[in-house]
């Protein structure tokens, strides 16, 4: 399994405001987050709505990857965390994100979790995974969820 872990402290800002600009996703909203931003938007609510929530989502996290898929609200607590899992071609794959947002004396700690691939015999397929979830598409991750999430905090500052 790969678990990818990144933290980002924002000044000023609070979960609140994170939690529910990811929970209620426009693809106004999101592509004037940043440019490389294209679509995020819920597809089909769930029944227990933010839970299950079917959302699609499209962005550059740097000119050579790309990440365009859908994604189901598996966690929803507010304030303080999203879990989605990741689904392409109507199927649910072994790949989540995970948000936490906690508030601090001067802002948040954020901490964004990638975790992809199998536990117990299905580890046999991470040498596959890994050549997807690999060195420069992590670095790439990691550069974007630091310009991402500091020009977030700069446009809910104004709200």
């Amino acid at each position: 399994m790969i678990i990818h872990t990144m933290k980002s402290e924002l000044p000023n800002a609070k979960a609140e405001k994170f939690y529910d600009f990811m929970i209620e996703p426009t693809d106004e909203a999101y592509s004037n987050w940043l440019p490389e931003h294209y679509q995020y938007h819920i597809v089909k609510r769930g029944k227990q709505t933010p839970i299950g929530d079917l959302v699609y989502f499209d962005q550059n996290i740097s000119p050579k990857h790309r990440l365009k898929s859908y994604a189901i609200t598996k966690v929803a607590n507010r304030p303080n965390q999203i879990i989605v899992q990741i689904r392409m071609f109507g199927i649910n794959l072994p790949a989540y994100m995970e948000l936490q947002f906690t508030d601090t004396a001067n802002g948040i700690l954020l901490k964004e979790e990638l975790q992809v691939g199998y536990n117990g015999i299905g580890k046999i397929l991470d040498p596959i995974i890994r050549l997807f979830i690999n060195k420069s598409f992590l670095g790439a991750l990691d550069a974007h969820h630091k310009k991402e999430w500091a020009r977030l905090a700069e446009i809910l500052k104004g709200k």
